[in-house]
């Protein structure tokens, strides 16, 4: 899960060739955030854990 946001969040980054269709909505913008949010707080309790 970690990959995949990562990869889906490095597409807007990118100007090239193959990213160039690359189109995020207002959203898209707010449920990459809420994902990113999330996939913090589980790695920190994670981190608390071990």
């Amino acid at each position: 899960m970690v990959e995949d946001l990562f990869s889906t969040l490095s597409g807007a980054l990118h100007n090239d060739e193959v990213t160039k269709g690359f189109v995020c909505s207002r959203e898209d913008g707010a449920t990459l955030i809420a994902a990113t949010a999330g996939m913090l707080g589980r790695l920190a309790k994670e981190r608390q854990l071990a």
